[in-house]
């Protein structure tokens, strides 16, 4: 099967939603003292969790280069979890110090 060539990354949600979610965002950000979202993703570092379900990683990473070609964020650290169960605090500290955002999929 062939790969396809391009992805084309569309928005979730409608523009006139975008500023509650926004919004929400940043509020969860201060909650849980985490940065929020970032602005520019030029020279942001982009970390993944591979949730080790099937097909999860290679979509990530997919992602992440995708991102990082289009947008010049720099590929971050990979962590990995079992299926069920969180992700650990251990882990959650490599990303923290070595990522500026993280990207989580589920995939079969």
């Amino acid at each position: 099967m062939d790969r396809p060539t391009h992805v084309e990354l569309i928005a979730p949600v409608p523009p006139a939603a975008r500023a509650v979610t926004d919004a929400a965002a940043a509020a969860l950000a201060k909650m849980d003292g985490l940065r929020g979202r970032p602005g520019a993703l030029a020279g942001r570092r982009i970390g993944l969790v591979d949730n080790s379900k099937t097909n999860a990683l290679e979509l990530l990473t997919d992602l992440q280069a995708l991102l990082c070609d289009r947008s010049g964020a720099i590929a971050g650290p990979v962590e990995r979890k079992e299926v069920s169960g969180p992700l650990s605090e251990e882990a959650v500290g490599r990303l923290r110090d070595r990522a500026d955002l993280v990207l989580v999929a589920s995939a079969d």
